[in-house]
C-alpha cells in the first residue's frame, strides 16, 4: 500500500513482527504442551539474541521438570536411587521447596523400608519381641509402622502363651491350658493346644490309676480304652498287660 520510504518502514515492521511472532508461537505451542504434563517437545535452537535466550530459558524448565517426572516415575516403582544427587543439589534457589520435598520424600520412605526390614528380620529369626518406632514418622507412615507392630502382637500373644504352656507339659504339669481368647487360625492352634494338654492329662490319670491298682494286686481291670492315633500303642499295651497277667494269675 505504500512506496518509497514508507514502504521500506512497513516491511521493517512486517519483519520485526515475524521475528517475535514465531519464537513466541513456538513459545506458546511448546508451554501448553507441558500444560498437559507433555514434556517431550522442546524449544529449537535456531534463535538469536534475547529469543535464544527466552527459547534456552524454556527448554531449561522443561528439562527440570522431565527430571522431576523421571523421578516421580522412579520412586513410584520403588526405585529411590536418585536420593544421593538430589542431597548434593540441596536447594535450587530459596523458595525451592520441590527438590527438599523429593528429598524428604525419600528419605522417609528409606526409613520405612529399614524400619520394615528390621522388624521382618526379627520375626523371621522368631524374635517376636521388637517393635518398630512409630515416632520416627509422621502422618499416615505411622499408621503403616502401627500397623506392623499390631500384626506381630497378633502374633507374639497368642505364640507367647502356647509357649509357656508348651514349657509346662514339657515339664511334666499336665492340665495346664491356654486362656487367651483369639480368632481364625490363632484359635484353631490355642484349641489343638488345650485338646492335647488335656487328653494327655486324661491318658496320664487313667495310666497311673491302672498302675496304682497292679501296684495294689488288683487285676480286675476293663481293658484299657482304645486311645486314638500312635497313643493307641500306649492302650494296646496295656491291654496285654493286664492280659497276661490276669491268665498267669488264673494258671497259678
Amino acid at each position: 500500500a505504500f512506496k518509497g520510504g514508507y514502504k521500506e518502514i512497513i516491511e521493517g515492521i512486517n519483519n520485526i513482527l515475524d521475528a517475535i511472532y514465531e519464537p513466541c508461537s513456538e513459545a506458546v505451542k511448546v508451554l501448553k504442551t507441558m500444560e498437559l504434563n507433555d514434556y517431550t517437545v522442546q524449544m529449537s535452537n535456531k534463535y538469536k539474541g534475547d529469543f535464544a535466550t527466552l527459547a534456552n530459558s524454556i527448554n531449561e524448565v522443561q528439562k527440570r521438570l522431565l527430571t522431576a517426572q523421571n523421578i516421580a516415575v522412579k520412586i513410584s516403582q520403588g526405585d529411590i536411587s536418585e536420593l544421593d544427587n538430589l542431597r548434593k543439589i540441596g536447594k535450587r534457589s530459596e523458595n525451592d521447596q520441590i527438590v527438599p520435598a523429593y528429598i524428604n520424600m525419600m528419605e522417609t520412605i528409606q526409613s520405612l523400608i529399614d524400619e520394615t526390614t528390621t522388624l521382618a528380620n526379627a520375626a523371621a529369626e522368631g524374635n517376636l519381641h521388637i517393635r518398630g518406632d512409630a515416632g520416627k514418622f509422621k502422618g499416615k507412615y505411622v499408621n503403616i509402622i502401627n500397623g506392623i507392630n499390631n500384626i506381630i502382637d497378633s502374633a507374639a500373644t497368642p505364640l507367647q502363651e502356647i509357649k509357656d504352656v508348651m514349657v509346662q507339659m514339657a515339664d511334666g504339669i499336665m492340665g495346664v491350658s491356654v486362656k487367651g481368647n483369639y480368632k481364625g487360625d490363632y484359635l484353631i492352634l490355642t484349641d489343638s493346644v488345650n485338646v492335647m494338654s488335656s487328653r494327655l492329662k486324661n491318658i496320664i490319670n487313667e495310666i497311673s490309676d491302672i498302675l496304682l491298682r497292679i501296684g495294689e494286686n488288683d487285676l480286675n481291670i476293663e481293658k484299657v480304652r482304645p486311645y486314638n492315633g500312635d497313643f493307641r500303642l500306649i492302650s494296646d499295651s496295656f491291654n496285654k498287660i493286664i492280659d497276661s497277667l490276669n491268665l498267669t494269675m488264673r494258671e497259678i
